[in-house]
């Protein structure tokens, strides 16, 4: 009996393949948790389910430099479509008004509660905890 889920991409190769990962977009996301609380509903536990999701967080104050860093990023994984990539729930990618708003949407229309968030650099998550944290106090 889970309190908490985290939903990830599936690994189907037995390590995380980008470009299959990019494929869990956000309709999956939702087609997947409309799933899992059509279960928690049968198995008479609605809303006892919390929702967490890990994501790698890159994000800047300024847009200029939040670009650039989601398009050097997305050159190194070999992701090609930059917008496949900021749209995917696996990544918060921008500036730091751009990572709240995606946090906010993702709270409002996930239900998620709970974030794992990895940071690329150090100083990502201290800005992180400084200019976005605040916001969800």
């Amino acid at each position: 009996e889970a309190d908490i889920l985290n939903l990830n991409p599936p690994v189907l190769e037995g390590f995380v393949d980008i470009q299959s990962a990019l494929k869990f977009d956000k309709t999956e996301v939702k087609r997947r948790l409309e799933m899992v609380r059509g279960f928690a509903q049968s198995a008479g536990r609605t809303d006892a389910v919390e929702l967490s999701a890990m994501s790698i967080v890159l994000t800047a104050k300024d847009k200029s430099t939040a670009d650039a860093m989601v398009n050097a990023t997305a050159q190194s994984f070999g992701v090609k479509d930059v917008e496949l990539a900021r749209n995917s729930p696996q990544v918060l990618l921008g500036t730091t008004d751009e990572v709240k708003r995606e946090l906010t949407w993702r709270i409002e229309n996930f239900g998620m509660t709970y974030f794992f968030l990895n940071f690329i650099m150090p100083d990502m998550a201290e800005l992180f905890a400084k200019e976005i944290m605040p916001a969800f106090s």
